[in-house]
């Protein structure tokens, strides 16, 4: 499948193409453009690491393989560059390389430590966890509602408050509450009928009285009485409700073990840098580490204050 991807993504190229003994290709050079090659062992061990999925989709399509090969050229030539021009010899740039080859080593030996462990049975322990913490997994009492709001004009607070309950009236009397909404309300969401788009916890909002007064409707279409608020007067009507419930374990089992797996993986990660810890003391060379640190910053002997 290897060699017929290598080839598929030189031909999408438009390289030219030689079939080779087993034992070459792994040195000679597949894709070649101007100085810069790559060989078949460099791109196979790319493809190694690669998800199976990700490869399966450069067979189907020639011209994601061919992205790969174009950024497998230009990182060659990056690196052509930047030794031509000695870059690696500056001390910076050395030190930065130093610790990406480190950092990519420790999480290698991360991974490997991981994978010598014995695993817990994360499912089990996803079920205790639901059965100890099952409140975390019960889903409030929700609903949505819209809104016939009137401001408060120039401070006249008596003419808004007879305008909503003229208003509540005609929606007792059987007028459309939305279409109430689209022409009389000054709220955000007038456009909408009045609906609020999202759905409203109890808990979301606890001490707001309106979101309070809402939640004692019980029937989709009820209304409440004309409520008061620092801006204006509300008529709040009940779209949609769904009524508590507890989430059954299925429900959520991926979810815990999800987190359960995180946990145990930074669980793990501990202990392992504990045992990259020195068995012995370190010994520290104070005289010689307080020169180089003066030295990385100009500082010479003789310009050190005498204490």
């Amino acid at each position: 499948m290897r060699v017929s991807l290598i080839l598929g993504m030189a031909m999408w190229l438009g390289l030219q193409c030689q079939v080779l003994a087993a034992d070459e290709a792994d040195t000679v050079p597949v894709l070649t453009a101007g100085d810069t090659q790559v060989t078949a062992q460099e791109i196979a061990q790319i493809l190694a690491g690669m998800p199976t999925e990700e490869i399966q989709s450069m067979l189907a399509d020639p011209a994601k393989a061919g992205e790969l090969v174009q950024n497998l050229i230009r990182l060659h030539e990056v690196e052509r560059q930047a030794q031509a021009e000695a870059l690696e010899e500056d001390p910076a740039i050395a030190w930065e390389l130093r610790q990406a080859r480190q950092a990519i080593l420790q999480r290698a030996l991360l991974k490997h430590f991981i994978v010598q462990q014995n695993l817990p049975d994360f499912e089990q322990l996803a079920l205790e966890h639901y059965q100890v913490k099952s409140q975390r997994y019960r889903s409030p009492r929700r609903i949505k509602i819209a809104q016939i709001f009137v401001e408060i004009q120039a401070g006249d607070k008596n003419a808004a408050r007879q305008e909503a309950e003229q208003l509540l009236a005609r929606v007792k009397a059987g007028e459309s509450f939305a279409e109430l909404a689209k022409q009389y309300s000054d709220g955000p969401n007038a456009e909408r009928g009045g609906a609020f788009p999202d759905w409203l916890t109890a808990r979301v909002v606890p001490s707001n009285p309106l979101v309070g007064a809402a939640f004692e409707l019980t029937e989709t279409g009820q209304v409440t009485d004309v409520l008061e608020s620092r801006g204006g007067f509300h008529i709040l009507r009940l779209l949609d409700s769904e009524e508590a419930r507890q989430k059954p374990f299925e429900e959520v089992k991926g979810k815990i073990i999800e987190g359960l797996v995180v946990d145990y993986e930074k669980q793990l990660e501990q202990d392992f840098l504990t045992t990259l810890n020195p068995a012995e003391a370190v010994k520290v060379n104070a005289s010689v580490l307080q020169r180089l640190l003066q030295e990385a910053v100009g500082v010479t002997t003789a310009e050190t204050p005498s204490e």
